[in-house]
């Protein structure tokens, strides 16, 4: 087994780029996580690459590092810890996470936390950078979204207010017994975020 964080690295050495394959396979088994988390009201609260491990034995990726999870007793935006790491935490958590005002609860939304941590682990695996600079993250995404569509999922995670998991798990299809990401009903899916997403 080995971390998301070390393949990442081991790509970039090697200059070796995911596949459009390979990357929907890691989209799909973390959606998958992530909305059985959520659909069991338990968030996350540290996803990033250091806590995504890839089985070789089984072909898949694997959601660790539950040492921060929480089960939500209440609604989403009550007073949680401040916990996490900055880099993977969403604008309004990061608010709480500065020098001096470092915050030890705040009220926020541990679902949409969770969902922007998510597309910037992402989009830094994608990219094979996993210091790439939070300003320049949309952007890259943005610039590559039409060569490769799938990235629209990952720029609507990174927004200022990411749809639910909901809206993440209309692009899983069942295939050979699996659930799998296909760009065919892309679209479709993404329609889906103006319609009201159940959390």
């Amino acid at each position: 087994m080995a971390t998301l964080h070390e393949i990442v690295t081991y790509r970039k050495q090697a200059n070796w780029n995911w596949t459009e394959s390979e990357f929907m396979g890691l989209m799909n088994n973390m959606i998958q996580a992530m909305a059985a988390l959520h659909t069991n009201k338990i968030v996350h609260r540290d996803i990033r690459p250091h806590n995504i491990l890839y089985s070789g034995y089984k072909g898949s990726y694997v959601l660790t590092g539950f040492r921060l999870s929480k089960v939500l007793t209440r609604k989403q935006n009550e007073t949680h810890a401040v916990v996490g790491v900055p880099y993977y935490a969403n604008p309004e958590l990061r608010a709480f996470m500065k020098d001096e005002t470092f915050a030890d609860f705040a009220s926020y939304n541990c679902c949409d936390s969770d969902i922007y941590a998510l597309g910037v682990t992402l989009a830094t695996a994608f990219f094979l950078e996993l210091t790439l600079p939070q300003n320049m993250i949309l952007p890259a995404l943005t610039k590559y979204q039409k060569q490769y569509p799938f990235l629209q999922l990952i720029i609507q995670m990174v927004s200022p207010n990411p749809p639910g998991i909901s809206m993440f798990l209309q692009n899983i299809n069942p295939v050979n017994g699996q659930r799998k990401l296909s760009e065919e009903n892309l679209i479709e899916t993404l329609r889906y975020k103006s319609k009201p997403q159940d959390e």
